[in-house]
């Protein structure tokens, strides 16, 4: 919905007597008078109380407090029965998204958009949630453990599949919880180097005469996940809405897929693993923070970066799985408990299909693993750069087609 549009929906809902009800279609409107009755009430018992106290500023903010509580009540009531009614789910936006004064005292829901409060700063966009079938579920992990570790996007895929096959999206949050099961792969995988590192680590913080090529790698991989770190968090609500528009994810593929194929021409691919270095560390770190954005790829990225900084192909695909275990791993838990109660619209998983998809996502990302170790040793990453450009540019024309929404 555009912001023209809902100005049009607000002033229209401001203009007609008996408020946002009779304008807004579909919409259901109720008066902020509620929230601000049930306020004042609480105010005026509080105030009765602390009557006799001699600072009138007490009770000031004692009936203010008691009106901001009056209010959120109310929202989260609203929230839980337009869900319970209509199954549409009620979800802030931030109050910088061209924010629509609230219009008087009402309360309006119009047309996907809900302003809650008198003077309110935010939007509330209404999405509708649609349960996810087993066949859905089955789908996408399958697609989260074939994709997670090859230079083509997970999560852009998982967000193609499901706007393509199923018209909704499964969400982020499934996203990062499915690719704890990916992880679970790597972790077992390379189960003795990862123990090996970290020994390695420790041993050489206590004795820095054994510091030897281990000990760096230790290093490097916490050096090169503070950087998607620090973003992921900093930019968590828009990788979980704008970043999942479909024109952006096709883009990122075809752009990306070039960027590859720039570093597989460049690249002199001369050093192995253990010639590794600090600046190798923090570019690749850096590079990973870009798959942040679907439809650039994690694994792509960090192996690009590691083949224009000269490493061998398998050097650079391996320590590209390294640096994936802490961050995937804790962007996984970070987002498992929005997973289950997620504010967005969309596929909505249940707890059992979600287990079964990491599960799935598990076993199939393990098989990957082995066959694309062993692919990159006797082939280039050229075969997956042509795969990108065709996925994107048949995306873009579905898009130009009007076949699939990008939102």
């Amino acid at each position: 919905m555009t912001a023209a549009r809902v100005r049009d929906c607000v002033s229209n809902a401001s203009a007609t007597p008996g408020g946002a009800a009779t304008t807004c279609p579909t919409g259901v409107a109720v008066t902020g008078a509620v929230a601000g009755l049930a306020g004042t009430i609480v105010g005026f018992r509080l105030s009765g109380v602390l009557d006799e106290q001699p600072a009138t500023a007490t009770v000031a903010t004692a009936a203010a407090t008691s009106a901001r509580i009056g209010r959120e009540a109310v929202e989260r009531r609203r929230r839980s029965r337009v869900r319970g009614e209509t199954g549409m789910m009620v979800t802030k936006l931030p109050a910088a998204a061209d924010p629509v004064p609230c219009p008087g005292d009402l309360c309006t829901f119009c047309d996907g958009v809900a302003r809650i409060g008198p003077g309110s700063d935010h939007r509330w966009a209404v999405a509708r949630l649609m349960d996810m079938t087993w066949l859905q579920a089955i789908v996408l992990g399958s697609v989260q453990g074939l994709t997670e570790f090859l230079p083509v996007s997970s999560s852009g895929h998982l967000r193609i599949v499901s706007a393509i096959w199923f018209g909704h999206d499964a969400g982020a949050s499934f996203t990062a919880v499915t690719q704890l099961g990916t992880e679970a792969a790597v972790l077992i995988y390379f189960l003795r180097d990862i123990v090996r590192i970290v020994l390695a680590w420790f041993r050489g913080l206590a004795r820095p005469a054994e510091r030897g090529p281990d000990y760096r790698i230790g290093w490097y991989v916490i050096i090169g996940t503070v950087p998607i770190g620090v973003l992921g968090f900093v930019f968590k609500d828009q990788i979980r809405s704008g970043a999942r528009n479909l024109w952006l994810v096709a883009t990122m593929l075809i752009v990306f897929a070039l960027v590859i194929a720039a570093a597989e021409h460049l690249g002199s691919k001369r050093r192995p693993l253990a010639q590794l270095t600090v600046r190798d560390g923090v570019a690749m770190g850096l590079a990973q923070s870009l798959a942040l954005i679907p439809g650039v790829s994690r694994s792509g990225a960090t192996s690009s970066a590691g083949l224009f900084l000269g490493l061998e192909r398998p050097a650079a695909v391996r320590l590209s799985f390294l640096l994936a275990i802490p961050a995937v791993t804790a962007s996984g838990l970070f987002s498992l408990p929005d997973a289950f109660t997620s504010d967005g619209g969309g596929l909505q998983a249940a707890g059992v299909q979600l287990l079964v998809a990491t599960v799935i996502a598990f076993v199939v990302g393990y098989a990957s693993i082995a066959w694309l170790l062993g692919f990159v040793s006797k082939h280039s990453l050229y075969w997956f750069v042509g795969y990108r450009i065709v996925v994107g540019v048949v995306v873009l024309g579905l898009l130009a087609g009007g076949v699939v929404s990008a939102t």
